[in-house]
């Protein structure tokens, strides 16, 4: 492809170094540079062709309209002079790609090994019989009765997969905005943030280097429309621990915040270990025990 004009926008793509933007008269070439094991992925498309391949719309002579990533902010508008009015495809996700599926939510802070992560990759042939009713439950978090989840199993059972699959498939929220006299509703992409259990324990440690109080840092994790809870171990569960967890569930319970849990404790294992927090749990949350084995074995 002959190289006419390049654009170099701004970025605000958390996990993106670079852009590249090509436009020549009828194609244009978008190189995104990704800092964590992406080689550089290439998306090139036709303007005039059948079948297009990348999911932005393209405005007559003046400008290429935002790109929609659903990774964090999208990229800047991008002038031009010389495309025309089309409509283009989104591409398929592929483990290459720096995008994400466009959906009505995402989920902040989400490890690069569970990006592509959801229902549609979930093997339910991994499932222990009697964990069906553990994976239908997730599918449908959006109708159960309560707004919070426990997933209690040993390792490699499937619950943090399942979790990020929940988040992924949130749907919009509303929310209000006031202009003059009148109030508008509208929605939003939901907001889901992900948190592994000792990572939390730390940043609550280190909260005079934060300078912020426990509770300033746990009201922050808890804005979020969802926040996932990953990996409550059992094992090291001092007593230091176990109060800061008593802090995060009876605020997201005073609140009603939403939050998902996955522990490899059991059930009566958590209520040995302090009555309060699996008293306001069992108030605010559904309770899932998987028995599966570790399938990463």
């Amino acid at each position: 492809m002959q190289k006419i004009r390049e654009y170099r926008p701004k970025i605000k793509l958390k996990n993106i170094l670079r852009t590249r933007v090509t436009l020549d008269g009828n194609s244009f070439t978008i190189i995104m540079i990704h800092k964590i094991g992406f080689p550089g992925t290439v998306y090139r498309s036709q303007i005039g062709g059948a079948k297009q391949k990348f999911g932005i719309k393209i405005k007559e002579i003046t400008k290429m309209e935002t790109i929609s990533t659903g990774i964090d902010q999208p990229l800047e508008k991008i002038t031009s002079k010389e495309t025309t009015s089309e409509t283009l495809e989104a591409p398929k996700c592929s483990k290459s790609s720096t995008l994400e599926k466009q959906s009505d939510s995402f989920v902040k802070d989400l490890p690069f090994l569970y990006v592509e992560k959801d229902f549609d990759t979930y093997d339910e042939n991994k499932l222990a019989k009697e964990d069906q009713k553990n994976y239908d439950a997730c599918k449908n978090f959006n109708t159960l009765g309560k707004k919070s989840l426990v997933m209690f199993g040993n390792v490699g059972t499937g619950k943090t997969h399942l979790a990020i699959s929940i988040a992924k498939r949130l749907p919009m929220v509303n929310y209000h905005e006031k202009s003059g006299m009148t109030e508008y509703v509208k929605k939003r992409k939901s907001k889901s943030l992900f948190l592994v259990a000792d990572e939390f324990y730390q940043n609550l440690n280190d909260t005079i280097q934060l300078k912020k109080s426990k509770l300033e840092l746990i009201n922050e994790y808890l804005s979020f429309d969802l926040l996932i809870f990953d990996d409550l171990s059992s094992q090291n569960f001092t007593p230091a621990k176990r109060e800061n967890l008593y802090l995060l569930i009876n605020r997201a319970y005073l609140d009603s915040k939403r939050i998902i849990i996955t522990t490899n404790f059991t059930p009566e294992r958590l209520k040995e270990l302090d009555e309060r927090i699996t008293s306001r749990l069992k108030e605010m949350a559904n309770f899932l025990v998987f028995t599966g084995k570790d399938y990463r074995k």
